[in-house]
């Protein structure tokens, strides 16, 4: 396997930054798809100590895997 060079990695990075940025997504056939959640304030509890606390509003990317990239793991082989 060839690892693509670091400057095209940046650019598909900046790319998707962008695009996720102005609440689009990335759909990329047979592999899945990204977007991007808004995530808004909300109280959590540790479960640890019991302390509430508040988390700030976020913004989060998800992934979709593409039905055929899990049959494909599932069955532990590639086309």
């Amino acid at each position: 396997m060839t690892i693509p060079n670091d400057n095209i990695l940046k650019a598909l990075g900046e790319v998707m930054t962008d695009i996720l940025a102005k609440g689009d997504q990335i759909a990329i056939p047979a592999f899945g798809t990204l977007r991007a959640c808004k995530i808004d304030e909300h109280v959590e509890t540790d479960p640890a100590t019991g302390n509430s606390m508040l988390i700030p509003p976020a913004i989060k990317v998800e992934f979709t895997p593409a039905l055929k990239l899990v049959k494909q793991i599932k069955n532990g082989h590639h086309e």
